[in-house]
């Protein structure tokens, strides 16, 4: 018996295998003894497809992860095929199998614009720097996982894509700041190719990302208290450095980006140098540092001039030399005509970007490492003063009550072992804005910011403590 209507289904070709070992997945229409296919641009292999349901297995033995957005794809492209087939029904007009593939094709209005390649000539066109491209190409990567393609047309990307993106990013277990900015790039390259006329809409528009997905914005800083305590466990860990190593065997330490030491050091080095960022610490080198002005004297200090990278403001800034300072410094100083800049981390040779920025993510990921182990040590220490307080030694007790820490206050100065290095930064900012006398502009300064955003950011660092402790700070 002669049907009414095309017949249109999804089908595996497996006479055909791509270069992956995959099958290429078809859109078949059969209509009056002719037959067409269209490549629906996705592909798997036998095992990931179920011939019945005409989709992908979304559970069970070759499941793929990205099946369900998938399946939605091939969803879509058959009920568009449907849907003209009706339309030449309906309106009672002649048609073909190849018709259909036809008015399909002109329905989906074949994009002229690839995503990489739109991708590449965003970042040509606003100059990106090199991390930031890294950025944006990797979130393009992963839509492009979250879609299943391996290429990608920009109008194929409905507004339904760009909401299931975020979900399908919180099943694999991504933070919500990380799919906050992974939508965020999505809809700026899609703002540039709506600006430029190569899609009609930007899909990513609708999506209400820090609604959706909440984080936690508060940024990380160490309490007055804390960091006072902390620089004492410093320096107690330098002494058991000597005792256990020596002081020849501590000076080496001090140049393996690797070793704790080194993390200590950029930790609190970062503090003394009025909260500079890890890259700007690397870039100091013999000629930003004036020493000229240490002396034996309890005045002793020197001086240091450079820039902020990602200002270009000019950040001046003075190191007063103490027995502390002198622990922090001293080793790097002396290095510094042989090795020319003053941390090991950058060398002379690395003269392009894509160097810098692999040196600098291995330094960034070796101190932030070796801070967790650095915190839950100094936590221990910190309980063990105030649990053992009966039997510690005279000057520790002293050391204890010093700093008022005892079993109500033992909070104030425990500090969370997720404590990143940037939270040095953010501790400077903070225990200087407490301060009595603390002027916004002259903070701003310090840290190569813009005066006219440094109030919001010393907002953003406020904490309900800082708020009650500057009401308390009013009372006559």
């Amino acid at each position: 018996m002669k049907t009414e209507k095309a017949k249109i289904k999804l089908i595996l070709r497996t006479n055909k295998t791509l270069a992956d070992g995959t099958h290429p997945i078809m859109l078949r229409i059969n209509w009056n003894k002719e037959r067409r296919e269209k490549a629906s641009g996705f592909s798997c292999k036998v095992s990931a497809w179920s011939a019945k349901d005409e989709c992908l297995k979304v559970k069970g033995n070759g499941a793929m992860p990205n099946a369900a957005a998938i399946n939605l794809n091939l969803m879509t492209l058959k009920q568009q095929a449907e849907h003209i087939c009706n339309d030449f029904i309906a309106k009672g007009q002649p048609y073909s199998a190849a018709m259909i593939i036809e008015r399909l094709k002109d329905d989906r209005h074949v994009a002229t614009s690839d995503l990489a390649e739109l991708t590449e000539e965003y970042i040509k066109t606003n100059h990106l720097k090199l991390e930031s491209a890294i950025c944006l190409r990797s979130s393009i990567k992963l839509f492009l996982t979250y879609m299943g393609r391996s290429r990608l047309q920009m109008n194929e990307v409905t507004k339904g894509h760009a909401m299931g993106f975020g979900r399908w990013c919180e099943h694999q277990g991504l933070k919500n700041s990380t799919i906050c900015s992974r939508i965020q790039r999505m809809r700026t390259l899609y703002r540039f190719a709506e600006e430029n006329d190569r899609v009609a809409t930007n899909p990513f528009k609708a999506v209400k990302e820090s609604k959706l997905y909440k984080t936690d914005n508060k940024k990380q800083a160490l309490s007055k208290e804390a960091f006072a305590l902390f620089k004492e466990f410093y320096l107690r860990e330098i002494l058991r450095y000597i005792q256990e190593y020596g002081e020849e065997s501590l000076k080496e330490r001090y140049f393996i980006i690797s070793s704790r030491l080194f993390a200590y050091n950029v930790f609190l080095m970062s503090f003394e140098l009025q909260g500079l960022a890890l890259i700007d610490m690397a870039r100091l080198n013999i000629n930003n540092i004036d020493l000229s002005r240490i002396s034996d004297t309890s005045n002793s200090y020197f001086i240091i001039n450079t820039n902020r990278s990602k200002t270009r403001h000019h950040v001046p800034i003075a190191v007063r030399m103490d027995k502390y300072t002198w622990f922090l410094f001293n080793q790097y100083i002396l290095q510094m005509k042989d090795n020319y800049f003053l941390l090991p981390i950058l060398r002379e040779s690395d003269n392009t970007e894509e160097k810098i920025l692999s040196r600098m993510r291995y330094a960034t990921t070796a101190i932030n490492r070796n801070l967790k182990e650095i915190w839950q040590g100094y936590n221990e220490w910190v309980t063990y003063l105030v649990d053992n307080f009966n039997v510690l030694s005279d000057l520790d007790k002293k050391m204890v009550l010093n700093n008022n820490l005892n079993r109500n206050s033992k909070s104030k100065f425990l500090i969370d072992t997720q404590t990143t290095l940037y939270a040095s930064r953010h501790t400077f900012a903070t225990i200087f804005i407490n301060s009595e006398g603390a002027k916004s502009a002259e903070l701003a300064q310090m840290m190569g910011r813009n005066v006219t955003g440094m109030d919001r950011y010393i907002r953003d660092l406020m904490t309900i403590e800082d708020v009650l402790n500057a009401k308390e700070k009013m009372m006559l």
